[in-house]
């Protein structure tokens, strides 16, 4: 879909290896570190909703804000965190609040279809 200028709208995949002695408990790291970066990057941060989930089968904890960005307005943001093969997979959703309701529909049907291959 084009989207028009000015307008925000990305979906991300990444992958970390984490040492064993740091592993954290998912919601943890989503509720601390993660809120910790968002009252930095943006203002006025609400949790929109959070909790647990499975993402291709795998448990994971999904946090989704709204907040305002300083040359964007207003924006949402989506995380969900899950471990595959001893490393945290992280699957942000992020953009103006008005694309990712638009565009929010179509990844939720690529997430469903979603095989996670991480090594």
């Amino acid at each position: 879909k084009t989207i028009k200028a000015g307008a925000l709208f990305f979906v991300m995949l990444k992958a970390y290896e984490v040492p064993p002695g740091d592993v954290q408990p998912l919601k943890t790291i989503v509720t601390t570190a993660y809120m910790n970066n968002y009252r930095k990057l943006f203002q006025n941060v609400k949790v929109v909703s959070e909790g647990p989930l499975k993402v291709a089968g795998q448990p994971a904890y999904r946090i989704t804000i709204s907040a305002s960005h300083p040359s964007l307005g207003a924006i949402s943001q989506t995380e969900t965190l899950l471990t595959v093969a001893k490393k945290y997979v992280v699957i942000t959703l992020s953009g103006t609040a008005a694309e990712v309701k638009a565009l929010s529909p179509k990844v939720g049907t690529w997430l469903k279809g979603l095989k996670l291959l991480v090594k």
